[in-house]
């Protein structure tokens, strides 16, 4: 936010600056003031680049959860199961709750714009991310297994659609497409 603000004054700043100094003095000032505008963009940058950096982080951790959870559902064959919505693994929900948390932090701190492209880039690597994931799972035939996914897949895709982006961008609903896709006639009353 400081270095946002910074950047957005530093037009005005030299236009002052250049009205109240020398002729001589223009030069070495407004250059130094240009090289500064230049370091700033470069740290914002940098700073948003940690953000999604981060974030892939906590994907990879959780990630590395999912094939013993599938272990898991294909071991419960369904049991337990009965009538009952399949609600999402402690592996979706923690995934969204970290989604939330950096949605909630930065929230209020940054500009729309900058939001925009941190959870854009954010939503088109956990799309992308979790696809591959889902992909290589062996699900060993069991719908169990195949309806937890798919209910977890699309928790954690419905909050992605839900992050300020670019949806218009592509693979913004690719998770949510391949789920369709993927796990079209398995779900019957449970896709509702």
């Amino acid at each position: 936010q400081s270095v946002t603000l910074v950047l957005a004054l530093l037009p005005s700043l030299k236009k002052v600056l250049e009205a109240m100094l020398q002729e001589k003095r223009h030069t070495l000032l407004l250059g130094e003031l240009d090289r500064l505008a230049v370091d700033f963009h470069v740290h914002r940058d940098e700073i948003h680049s940690k953000l999604i950096t981060i974030m892939q982080e906590r994907l990879h951790f959780h990630r590395r959860k999912v094939p013993t959870v599938l272990e898991e559902w294909i071991a419960s064959n369904g049991e337990g199961e009965g009538v009952r919505l399949i609600a999402p693994s402690e592996f979706a929900l923690a995934l969204v709750k970290e989604i939330g948390v950096l949605q909630r932090v930065l929230s209020p701190l940054l500009l729309e714009k900058e939001l925009l492209t941190i959870f854009g880039r954010v939503c088109i690597n956990f799309n992308t991310s979790l696809v591959q994931t889902f992909e290589r799972l062996d699900y060993k035939g069991s719908v169990i297994a195949q309806r937890h996914a798919y209910v977890d897949g699309m928790h954690i895709a419905n909050c992605l659609l839900a992050l300020p982006n670019n949806n218009d961008e592509e693979g913004s609903g690719m998770l949510q497409a391949w789920l369709h896709q993927r796990f079209e006639g398995i779900m019957g009353d449970v896709a509702g």
